[in-house]
């Protein structure tokens, strides 16, 4: 065989090989790439992406990816973004900003007030002829790892300015030292090609499959809040902390990268949170430490502590550093520490004492020094490329020196109060301002707007400020906020600003805060973020009409939301229209099948219609999706008393005790319940937790009252019954049942007192009649018992013990 034959021959067997290697790669890229395309066409499975474009009627717009964080925490326990849809394209002549970040961001506990909500005020009341469009684009929960896809995917919305405020979840967040959500700090390679698998439809078949054959357990198959991080604890030194430092850096850098491409300008913040007012929420000793050290260690502490309550800080500060000389590891000592120096007239040495407690926290919710001096960092070298910065630690601080303290600003360790975000929203603003065209800012205001001007532009009044501090009241009663040191000091100040609220009768109360809305939409008819509140106030107020009419607004503008379908549908409950409120809460079922609550609302539905198997059946339902939906059991068990079932009625009483909800309503339904049973101490617990969260609310209290008279705790009862005529003075329920406590103590004149209160309120129930006649007679006053007696058979006529009181002094002498 010639050369030329030998090397053609050899060619073509490499050819051969080529093909054969080409095959068994390209084949089953070409079978997978098949199977996704198939999957995409027959809907199986959820878009990755944060923004998803879809027509609305007439309008094209892009809602936030309800699925999105599945791949961060799987579908059982998934965050959400505000549902706000936004417009496409964008209006000519709006500036468009999306706020990037986690909760702080986000604006917990209550959204409507946060971030996006108090820039976009800033910006029209300074410059009324501009549009803005603040997009919440911030989610709870997350962390850098999830930010950087969001912002990729604002990159095709059209943004102007994006605003960044994020890093408290870095060591908690998806693939931080300390997550519960999966892998803790694998290499960043890693974590990116497992979010880019678990985004294509493949992946999270695959995902869905693991989770079938590894299924959470049932006390972990829900989202648990900071509850759920309290056994990962991370302290300062810990190996994985330079992954989480190292993560967070490449992510923001990557961002900032997508922002430049894009000739995005971005205004990137260090993130604030409360020092001098938030304990750590878990100390450690030094690895290594003895059992005679850590002894001589807590010798020093406790001696420092009782010298503190004794108000001698410098002999305090002795101690504790003596302890610090042992070990100087532990955080809880350097909160100590600042608050000995704080007393000693030291804020500069206290704020870094305080700073150093955070720093060493082993339960790492708050953004730490080292991950604010990366933002600072990235934000020096990026200037170039349209990079504005906000020191926010510093601003704050700075704010501390003026005399707000971290209680004015933060309801927690890092959510901000209304006072809080208008300060960081007004920095975030006078940076978005300078990057406005001349011809905006040369027609704007000379001043920024007042707190109060903003106030009225988002309806904050009293009563939200009461929905947001019942909120932090009711997370406060779990860990890890049990295990700080100033716990009950926070709680204490939470109730009594709650009472404080309480006694701003006009202003705190619901009808004051529909008027704000009504007031406020006046300016922005279009705002559904306000017509979204408005229908929530009026419903609690049962001024279902109105109710209505705006939750069909909020409909129309968000038929994406399965919230907004879910508030529509208890309204029509309530309403008496339960075929409609069915369909509301089907229409809010298809949005996200297994939710718990729309089975819930959807049994009182059926119960509305009297089909009581199909309210169970819905029960039922919500049970299965999450067994620690305590208002389901007790929901449940109403059903079951009521159809005779009573054995498994008071099971399910027991199951709805063990599994409580932490909102007032339900707490108080509950001790009813238990009340009905006679199931005294169970009932006044739950009562008096639902009081601490709603220390205002007078039948709560008169409840109370009624509960401990059961129990023959007289003199408490009384007390209850006094705090709920100093809440409602007009209530007629509460005086009588005061005027009651007081004749059974003997004191006659007490109970005349309250009587006639209650006549006057309650002028048609025959019993407060009576109890004043007896009253009226045992103080003396004959012939005004006489006319009390008359107006009792006035209302009934036949009343057997009326017509023996009145001959009885009709024939007296």
């Amino acid at each position: 065989m010639s050369e030329s034959s030998s090397a053609g021959e050899s060619g073509r067997r490499a050819r051969r090989w080529l093909g054969r290697l080409g095959m068994a790669v390209l084949g089953p890229l070409v079978v997978l790439g098949g199977l996704e395309v198939g999957m995409r066409v027959i809907g199986v499975a959820q878009p990755g992406g944060f923004l998803l474009p879809v027509v609305q009627g007439d309008r094209s717009v892009w809602i936030p990816n309800p699925h999105f964080t599945d791949r961060f925490f799987g579908p059982e326990r998934a965050r959400r973004a505000d549902e706000v849809p936004v417009p496409r394209p964008k209006a000519e002549g709006t500036f468009r900003i999306f706020v990037l970040g986690e909760s702080a961001a986000f604006g917990d506990p209550v959204p409507d007030f946060g971030l996006a909500r108090m820039l976009r005020a800033l910006l029209e009341l300074r410059y009324p002829d501009a549009r803005f469009e603040v997009v919440n684009a911030a989610i709870t929960g997350i962390n850098s790892h999830a930010v950087l896809p969001i912002a990729e995917s604002c990159a095709d919305a059209d943004g102007d300015f994006w605003v960044v405020y994020m890093g408290n979840n870095e060591v908690v967040g998806p693939f931080g030292a300390g997550t519960v959500f999966g892998p803790q700090a694998p290499p960043l390679p890693l974590i990116r090609a497992s979010l880019a698998v678990k985004a294509t439809r493949l992946g999270q078949g695959l995902d869905a499959w693991v989770r079938r054959l590894q299924p959470l357990p049932a006390d972990k198959g829900e989202w648990g809040g900071m509850l759920m991080f309290v056994e990962n604890r991370v302290p300062a030194r810990d190996p994985r902390m330079p992954s989480v430092y190292s993560h967070f850096e490449h992510n923001l850098g990557d961002m900032l990268d997508v922002a430049r491409r894009r000739g995005i300008p971005v205004v990137l913040s260090t993130v604030a949170v409360n020092l001098q007012e938030c304990a750590p929420f878990a100390s450690a000793y030094r690895d290594g430490l003895s059992e005679a050290q850590q002894s001589q260690w807590q010798d020093f502490f406790e001696r420092g502590a009782e010298a503190m309550g004794e108000s001698a800080p410098s002999e305090a500060l002795a101690f504790l550093r003596q302890a610090a000389g042992v070990d100087g590891s532990v955080a809880e000592l350097h909160y100590q520490i600042g608050h000995t120096l704080l007393a000693l007239g030291q804020p500069e040495q206290a704020y870094e004492a305080f700073a150093q407690a955070r720093d060493l926290d082993t339960l790492r919710f708050r953004c730490d020094s080292r991950l604010n001096q990366i933002t600072r960092r990235l934000a020096a070298s990026r200037t170039g490329d349209g990079v504005a910065f906000v020191d926010a630690e510093r601003v704050f601080a700075d704010l501390n020196r003026r005399g707000a303290s971290d209680g004015d600003l933060f309801y927690d360790h890092v959510h901000l109060t209304f006072l809080g975000t208008y300060q960081l929203a007004a920095q975030v603003a006078q940076e978005v301002s300078t990057r406005l065209p001349a011809a905006v800012r040369g027609a704007g205001a000379a001043e920024w707007a007042t707190m109060g001007a903003c106030a009225e532009r988002l309806a904050w009044t009293a009563h939200g400020e009461s929905e947001a501090i019942g909120q932090m009241t009711a997370r406060y009663q779990d860990a890890p906020f049990t295990f700080q040191s100033d716990h009950e000091f926070r709680l204490r100040g939470f109730h009594a600003r709650l009472k404080e609220l309480s006694g701003q009768q006009a202003l705190a109360g619901p009808r004051h805060a529909a008027d704000a809305c009504r007031n406020a939409l006046k300016r922005v008819p279009d705002d559904v973020v306000l017509l979204r509140r408005l229908a929530k106030i009026l419903h609690a107020l049962k001024d279902l009409e109105e109710a209505e009419a705006a939750a069909r607004q909020v409909v129309e503008a968000l038929p994406h939301s399965k919230a907004a379908w879910m508030r529509l549908g208890r309204i029509l409950t309530d309403r008496g229209n339960p075929e409609e409120a069915l369909h509301a809460l089907d229409r809010a079922r298809s949005l996200n099948p297994g939710d718990d609550l729309v089975s819930f609302f959807q049994a009182a539905a059926w119960v509305r219609a009297d089909r009581m198997e199909e309210a169970e059946a819905a029960l039922e339902r919500a049970i299965d999706a999450n067994p620690r939906l305590g208002s389901a059991y007790l929901a449940l068990a109403g059903l079951q008393a009521a159809s005779g079932r009573t054995e498994e009625a008071d099971a399910n009483v027991r199951l709805a005790l063990a599994n409580p909800v932490m909102v007032p309503e339900d707490l108080a339904m509950l001790a009813v319940a238990c009340q009905q049973r006679a199931w005294y101490p169970e009932a006044l617990t739950n009562l008096v937790m639902a009081i601490k969260l709603d220390p205002a609310n007078p039948a709560y209290l008169l409840q109370a009252g009624n509960i401990l008279d059961a129990m023959g705790s007289a003199e408490q009862a009384r007390q209850y019954y006094q705090q709920a005529v100093a809440v409602a003075p007009r209530m007629g329920e509460a005086h009588f049942s005061l005027g009651l406590s007081y004749g059974r103590a003997g004191d006659a004149e007490g109970a005349h007192r309250h009587f006639q209160e209650a006549v006057k309120r309650l002028p048609d129930l025959p019993e407060a009649h009576l109890n004043l006649a007896f009253a009226q007679a045992n103080t003396g006053r004959k012939e005004e018992a006489i006319r009390s007696l008359h107006e009792v058979l006035r209302v009934q006529p036949e009343h057997p013990r009326a017509l023996e009181w009145l001959r009885a002094l009709e024939t007296a002498p």
